[in-house]
């Protein structure tokens, strides 16, 4: 059981840091119109629509990622049980509730449900024993 709360708590901080890294990545590539404020809620709803598909694919695979190596981790610190892959998971895919924060389109809110738990799903087909 302590091995499986460490997995949860390595993958969400695994999960957590390659998620950031990744968007930082997309920042980069894909940097926001300057003087953005990303505090205030009502310019982020404004400049949604303004960001290229790129920045939008980018954050996905942050988010993607994210799941699949913090449930990764997880379940590796776990000594192969699965559970903590899915508690991280769950963790993560909450994350996902900044899209009701700042409207997202339709398809990237589908896209990025599928591609989250699918990553988690790969991690634990992956990585836990059978």
């Amino acid at each position: 059981m302590l091995r499986g709360l460490l997995g949860v708590v390595a993958g969400l901080i695994a999960g957590v840091a390659v998620t950031m890294l990744t968007e930082m990545v997309g920042h980069t590539v894909y940097p926001p119109p300057a003087g953005v404020d990303f505090n205030d809620p009502q310019v982020l709803k404004t400049i949604i629509g303004t960001i290229p598909l790129g920045a939008k694919i980018a954050v996905i695979v942050a988010w993607a990622l994210g799941v699949f190596v913090g449930s990764a981790v997880a379940i590796v610190v776990a000594a192969r049980q699965s559970w903590p892959a899915w508690v991280t998971a769950f963790v993560l895919f909450a994350a996902l509730a900044t899209m009701t924060y700042i409207p997202h389109p339709d398809w990237m809110l589908a896209a990025a449900t599928l591609l989250t738990l699918a990553s988690a799903i790969a991690a634990a087909y992956m990585w836990a024993r059978s």
